[in-house]
């Protein structure tokens, strides 16, 4: 199989979840500038696409922009705190929606893909010893920066 290119995919796939779901924009960033660092600073999450270039997808996003998005997606009115437990249902939400989009493309080459469970948590790990990066990239929404990247899954022998 071919390696599709990433790039058109996620970056519409970004698009069309934060616009139809959040009515967000985001904006593709060509550096990655400083992010928030901390305890608590973010929240990663992770969805397994398993099929013929099996991978995961993870999403990190700034605890503060997670607050934003998981009110919108509450619909409860801008500026609304929300709890911890609604800012972790958004990451993994807003990874499987993102997943779903990018698996999408792919089963329209003729491919076929079944998505994960997503995972959560509050520090970033890639599942294997130094996963395969398929794509990178960064984004800002709300003035806020969030990234999302694809590893190549191991095959099990």
């Amino acid at each position: 199989m071919t390696t599709p290119s990433f790039e058109p995919i996620v970056h519409a796939a970004v698009d069309q979840v934060l616009r139809t779901q959040f009515r967000e924009t985001a904006v593709a960033l060509g550096s990655t500038p400083e992010m928030p660092v901390g305890p608590g600073a973010w929240l990663h999450s992770s969805v397994a696409i398993f099929g013929q270039l099996s991978s995961d997808v993870v999403l990190s996003v700034p605890d503060e922009l997670a607050g934003h998005l998981a009110a919108r997606m509450l619909s409860l009115p801008d500026g609304t705190p929300v709890d911890d437990s609604d800012k972790r249902d958004l990451a993994g939400e807003m990874c499987n929606m993102l997943a779903g989009r990018i698996s999408e493309a792919f089963h329209s080459g003729g491919h076929f893909y079944d998505l994960g469970t997503p995972t959560v948590s509050r520090e970033l790990s890639t599942g294997a010893a130094s996963p395969e990066l398929l794509f990178s990239g960064t984004w800002q929404c709300t003035g806020q920066t969030f990234s999302l990247a694809i590893h190549l899954r191991p095959t099990q022998a």
